[in-house]
């Protein structure tokens, strides 16, 4: 599915600037900040805990790092068996993951 992309001009005073600039870190991803401030700001509307949520978040990416760490061993010829074992563990704990998202899914439709 293509992304949509929508552009929004925000108008901010030299101080608000500062604390934006500030706050995210000098990095100049002013969009991903934005995003991120939206999201935690829906979630926390929504009661959920915001702690859980970022637990969670924070999983998949290791998941998705091992995951990535496995395939370029696979796909150079050096998948092990321990390297079997770990991805099967590591689809229980994406199945376990994958219940837990879909619960905060359902809260927020």
């Amino acid at each position: 599915m293509k992304k949509m992309i929508f552009t929004k001009v925000v108008r901010l005073d030299k101080k608000t600037k500062d604390f934006l600039e500030t706050d995210a870190g000098g990095s100049r991803k002013y969009s991903a900040y934005i995003r991120r401030l939206i999201e935690m700001n829906h979630i926390n509307r929504l009661g959920i805990d915001k702690s859980e949520f970022m637990s969670l978040r924070r999983t998949l990416i290791g998941i998705g790092t091992n995951i990535n760490q496995i395939a370029h061993n696979v796909n150079s010829n050096q998948f092990t068996d321990s390297d079997y074992l770990e991805l099967k563990k590591m689809y229980s704990e994406v199945q376990l993951l994958r219940k837990k998202m879909e619960e905060v899914l359902n809260v927020l439709s």
